[in-house]
């Protein structure tokens, strides 16, 4: 508030001035400053006049709270083109006094709300569609029927047009929360398309039993479904050209053609009529189980498919009912009937050996028959061709010529080995104990054909033993000969290979 205070002059002396001089105080108040139209708003972008007044003095624009720059003077300010919301700030200034604080004045700038999704719409042949456009959040879609002015149809994201014949464009306008209206409608459209056709089909489509069939069809530009019914009905199958399982046992499929658009939930335009297929399945041959077989050495298996009325193709390319093979293997053959239906039999062949002796040995009186065979389990034995037995070993044999058998069990022939039984000591004493008093060998007297040759040790001849002369006393010309060892040789005839050892004399 205003004041008055009083002065007096004082000397040193203490003395005082007569009277006190009056001096007065006078306080200005602040001016203030007082928005007119905040805040004020722009769509987009552009400008914005701001309105403020003073209490007193004048009206000054800052770009800041505190410091900033000047950018205007008076009770107008207009911004330059904005294209982002700001803040202006008006001072009040009267002589030298300033308002104590600047004002803040908002310069909004809204955004347009545009569509986040736009659905267009079909029509098959005519119809009614419904159009879609999604706008942001709060903001509101008017329909138009032209790009700019026009009529407003309706409001709201979705649009179901009247019944259409022919294309049409629709105009979305959207219109945000804080009222920005899009200065270009969305243009949304809606097609109508002629249905499709079905051009032609191939009937009748045959199959073999549990093959598929080949369903065939031509059409306009469209996609093929196969339904069990003229109208209605079940997709069984889609596609042009498809190799359908018959599991269903239809008799008739029908082709329609689609075409499908995207919309909410899928526009579908079908043909107006369907063609029938007829289906016919045949019956596959049967060729039988798979076959595993054996056969002999040396012989020929006749390998027969036992199917008549077809025809045949083996994996040896012949094409006959019947093959003759000599190799074991995998033999394959495909028969085919009437109808094209086909089937396969497989026939697996194992040769088995015929039986074939290596040798036949012996050690003393047992004989034991050696097979050039593996499976010796597969054969049995006998030395008379009479009395077989499994093992191939023979015991207690007397001296003599016999023949060894080997017969397969499984009927691949028998294979035969002379053999001969030799029993020849080892040493003998011719002292007149009638105990080991000559040199013989057993069953000389089976063997026509033998010669045993005694020798010394030098292969001096000493004496020859036959059928007729069948043993030596030790003596040479009725002088008994040196009690030492002695050699022989025998050969049983002209076949059989020799046999060579020695033997001791003692006296």
């Amino acid at each position: 508030a205003n004041t008055t205070y009083y002065a007096e002059a004082t000397t040193t002396a203490g003395c005082t001035s007569v009277a006190r001089q009056a001096v007065s105080i006078t306080v200005t108040p602040l001016p203030t400053v007082t928005s007119t139209n905040n805040p004020q708003a722009v769509c987009g972008m552009g400008l914005l006049t701001l309105q403020a007044t003073a209490s007193a003095g004048i009206v000054n624009w800052y770009d800041a709270a505190t410091g900033g720059n000047l950018v205007g003077t008076g009770n107008s300010f207009t911004t330059p083109s904005l294209t982002a919301s700001a803040i202006y700030y008006a001072e009040a200034v009267d002589g030298t006094c300033t308002s104590a604080s600047r004002t803040a004045v908002a310069a909004n700038v809204n955004p347009y709300a545009g569509a986040s999704a736009i659905v267009h719409g079909f029509v098959c042949e005519q119809g009614n569609a419904t159009i879609t456009v999604t706008p942001a959040l709060g903001a509101t879609v008017n329909w138009y029927d032209a790009a700019t002015g026009g009529n407003l149809l309706a409001t709201g994201d979705d649009f179901t047009t009247p019944v259409l014949t022919a294309d049409a464009v629709y105009y979305a306008e959207i219109v945000s929360a804080a009222g920005c209206i899009t200065p270009d409608r969305d243009a949304v459209n809606v097609t109508v398309t002629i249905p499709p056709t079905v051009t032609a089909v191939v009937s009748p489509a045959t199959y073999c039993e549990g093959l598929p069939a080949l369903l065939e069809a031509t059409t306009t530009a469209a996609d093929i479904y196969w339904y069990d019914a003229p109208t209605g009905g079940q997709v069984v199958a889609t596609g042009n050209n498809i190799d359908f399982i018959n599991t269903g046992n239809y008799t008739t499929l029908y082709a329609g053609a689609v075409n499908t658009f995207a919309g909410p939930g899928g526009t579908v335009c079908e043909s107006t009529t369907r063609l029938p297929v007829d289906l016919i399945g045949y019956a596959l041959p049967d060729a039988g189980a798979d076959e595993s077989l054996q056969f002999c050495e040396d012989t020929t298996l006749t390998l027969d498919v036992a199917v008549t009325g077809v025809t045949y193709v083996w994996s040896t390319e012949a094409t006959t009912q019947t093959i003759d093979i000599d190799e074991p293997g995998v033999y394959e053959v495909e028969i085919t009937n009437a109808n094209g239906c086909t089937d396969t039999k497989t026939f697996t062949v194992e040769m088995l050996d015929a039986p074939e002796i290596d040798d036949v040995v012996f050690t003393n009186s047992t004989a034991t028959i050696l097979m050039v065979n593996t499976d010796l389990e597969n054969f049995q034995y006998s030395i008379d061709g009479v009395n077989y037995q499994s093992s191939p070993i023979f015991s207690n044999l007397a001296a003599g010529q016999y023949t060894g058998y080997a017969q397969s069990l499984i009927g691949c022939g028998t294979d035969i080995q002379p053999f001969v039984i030799y029993l020849i000591p080892k040493v003998f004493s011719p002292n007149g104990d009638n105990v080991n008093d000559v040199f013989t060998i057993a069953g000389m007297g089976a063997l026509p054909r033998a010669n045993v040759y005694i020798m010394d040790r030098y292969g001096k001849l000493i004496t020859q033993l036959n059928r007729s002369n069948r043993s030596w006393d030790g003596t040479v010309k009725g002088y008994p000969v040196p009690a030492t060892d002695y050699w022989y040789v025998i050969k049983i005839d002209d076949e059989t290979p020799e046999i060579k050892g020695h033997f001791a004399l003692v006296r």
